[in-house]
């Protein structure tokens, strides 16, 4: 049995926005410390990896580890009829067909429960080497999600450099070329 509850269940629906155009179908692997997954794009350019513990939950029971298969566009569709202050749970048995997905206004005036079919994607299992990066960059998520889209609108491609006080998100395609800089903020470290 497994049940997860996030009282704010807008986090939830922002991660899922986030990663649902990158990486369309996960296995994500549910156990008693929490869930997490590691997808690559079609095009193998980009590692989506993504663990929340149980702590992280208002409430979380995970009786065994096993992996659940979603399509993440489904899921985000399902999301969408949630409120941005509901919470969200999301329930199955130990060897599921389905994920159930439970929204609860804060007063509990409004409750719809979706089942989200289960499939199984036969993906390997994938090995991130240790690494020393150059740069940490911290961004809040919907900032990132913003200028990513709108850069996507103007060509397929987004290189994004950093150095010791910016990072650039730039773009060159065949209508336009441009650049978005953000440089360091003392103020948010």
């Amino acid at each position: 049995m497994f049940t997860a509850k996030l009282q704010e269940g807008a986090i939830f629906k922002r991660i899922v926005d986030a990663i649902k155009d990158v990486v369309g179908n996960i296995n994500m692997e549910i156990g008693p410390n929490g869930l997490s997954f590691q997808a690559m794009d079609v095009t193998h350019i980009a590692l989506v990896t993504l663990s929340l513990t149980s702590e992280g939950f208002s409430v979380y029971r995970c009786d065994k580890q096993f992996p659940i298969g979603i399509k993440l566009p489904q899921l985000h569709k399902i999301l969408k009829c949630s409120e941005n202050n509901d919470s969200i749970t999301l329930e199955c048995e130990s060897e599921p067909n389905s994920l159930k997905i439970i929204f609860e206004s804060n007063k509990q005036e409004r409750k719809s429960v979706f089942n989200l079919n289960l499939v199984h994607f036969d993906q390997e299992s994938l090995q991130i080497p240790n690494t020393n990066y150059s740069s940490k960059v911290c961004l809040p998520s919907g900032q990132f999600t913003k200028m990513v889209r709108e850069l996507a609108q103007l060509s397929e491609s987004i290189k994004i450099t950093t150095d010791k006080k910016q990072v650039n998100f730039s773009i060159n395609g065949e209508a336009c070329s441009g650049e978005i800089n953000l440089k360091e903020n003392p103020d948010t470290r």
